[in-house]
């Protein structure tokens, strides 16, 4: 979804979480940042109870130039409340700023919000 007045592509994920399902989300996302002219993406993880594997993750981030992924994206993460297996934000935050994108992941999303809406760097 797309929150107008905050400029912000925002993508939720609840319950088990495929990569399927996030390479869908990531494709539309882009589609709204191009549309709405944003580059601020807040990705809501916390209701999801299992994540896309590690190398999933992986591939996704490293496929980003194909999927055209405007380089200037912020990807602001909020992790899971179930801890474990289903938090890869700290994964998906490495890989990402690796790539040259500059992700980060919080705790809440009112720091979340924050930093996407800022000029800061993770």
């Amino acid at each position: 979804e797309y929150a107008a007045e905050k400029g912000i592509v925002i993508i939720t994920y609840a319950g088990k979480v495929t990569i399927g399902e996030v390479k869908e989300a990531t494709v539309k996302a882009i589609a709204i940042q191009k549309d709405k002219h944003t580059n601020r993406v807040l990705i809501d993880a916390v209701d999801m109870t299992a994540a896309p594997s590690i190398s999933e993750m992986w591939a996704l981030v490293q496929s980003y130039p194909e999927l055209e992924v405007p380089r200037q994206t912020r990807l602001a993460a909020i992790r899971p409340k179930v801890p474990d297996k289903a938090d890869v934000t700290g994964f998906f935050e490495v890989v990402c700023q690796n790539r040259c994108y500059n992700a980060k992941g919080f705790s809440t999303r009112e720091a979340a919000e924050e930093w996407v809406r800022s000029d800061r760097r993770a």
